[in-house]
């Protein structure tokens, strides 16, 4: 009760204070972003820090698009110091993957922008856990999209020795040593890991059972290190397992954690009910979300639902029961309320369910 007390003051302050909330997240994610950018060559000098956290608190102001389009930009001017050619491909790629993907999932680019961050600090299982556990499979796209910008900046630090040897005019190194890093096993493997991780983590949530919530929560991390356990021995590349393992672990207590302070759900006060109209029987199971305050869900107005045994013995048409109305294939009827204004009440509620 402590936690959902807690959490119903989190969502009241936020709802207090979301506009200016909401742009120190943008700040905050924009400053990571752009810094994980600069960790990759440091812009050979180019770009000092307090450009960085000028530019983070200008598109922060703007908007998550905008913080999303000048960490591309900086991505591209880092390729560029480097090598013409390697800001060729850092555009290529880049501009693929909002062709592909980003432009799908706009409302996504919150787990783009922090899967590199993630990564940085050994803790990538958080995003797509938060993801699957807030979103829905297609927040997969902005994911793996956000996990192929970090190893393009990986590609970046480990490629400088080659292009330096080879030179920064011969393009076919450059893009061989790039691609090699950028575009390898490793990169394709943590992709779909990071994709996979979603949609588990998603799919678990939304399965009928008993505490699909926590079991999701927790299995975030899990799924994540098994993942890269088996995508280790099947494509041959060596992942750092141990460092793997704690992020797993991160991010299980982090999806616990948000389970528990905002997707808290009352499975005790379980309720099936059924309605029907003239072509349909409706049966629906009603789940309460737990919050501070307690009590039995609101009473229908007028007797148009009927409860069903939670084991399905009693009311339930399809088990043989005899609720009122079951055989007959009518919805009992108020004596102080009329058929149309029934059948009215009845075309509301199923148009607001």
């Amino acid at each position: 009760m402590l936690t959902a007390a807690f959490g119903e003051k989190l969502k009241s302050i936020y709802a207090r204070w979301a506009a200016y909330i909401d742009a120190a997240a943008r700040f905050l994610a924009a400053l990571f972003f752009f810094f994980s950018v600069y960790r990759a060559t440091g812009f050979w000098g180019m770009i000092t820090p307090p450009v960085l956290i000028v530019a983070a608190v200008i598109t922060a102001c703007a908007g998550t698009v905008t913080v999303c389009v000048t960490g591309c930009a900086l991505i591209i001017a880092e390729a560029f110091f480097l090598s013409p050619f390697a800001g060729a491909f850092a555009a290529c790629e880049l501009l693929l993957l909002y062709i592909l993907f980003l432009r799908l999932v706009p409302e996504d680019l919150a787990a783009f922008l922090l899967m590199a961050p993630a990564f940085s600090v050994g803790a990538p299982a958080v995003v797509p856990t938060v993801c699957g556990l807030r979103r829905g499979c297609a927040s997969a796209f902005a994911a793996a999209s956000g996990t192929a910008v970090y190893y393009l900046l990986k590609a970046f630090d480990q490629a400088v020795p080659e292009i330096q040897e080879a030179g920064k005019n011969d393009y076919a190194a450059v893009l061989r040593a790039l691609s090699e890093h950028a575009l390898g096993q490793e990169a394709f493997a943590a992709c779909l890991i990071t994709a996979a991780a979603v949609c588990g983590v998603y799919i678990l949530r939304r399965c009928r059972f008993r505490y699909s919530f926590e079991i999701a929560a927790a299995a975030g991390g899990a799924i994540w290190f098994l993942l890269f356990a088996a995508a280790g021995r099947l494509f041959g590349v060596a992942f750092d397992l141990p460092r793997t393992a704690v992020g797993g672990a991160v991010s299980s207590v982090a999806g616990l954690l948000i389970q528990l302070l905002f997707l808290r759900i009352d499975y005790s006060r379980t309720r099936s009910l059924r309605f029907e109209d003239d072509d349909y029987y409706y049966y629906v199971k009603a789940v309460p979300k737990m919050t501070a305050f307690s009590g039995n869900l609101p009473q229908a107005e007028f007797p148009v639902f009927d409860e069903i045994n939670e084991e399905g013995g009693k009311g339930g048409l399809g088990s043989g029961g005899n609720a009122e109305g079951a055989g007959t294939g009518h919805t009992p009827v108020h004596p102080e309320i009329n058929q149309a204004e029934l059948e009215k009440r009845l075309e509301d509620s199923l148009r607001n369910l």
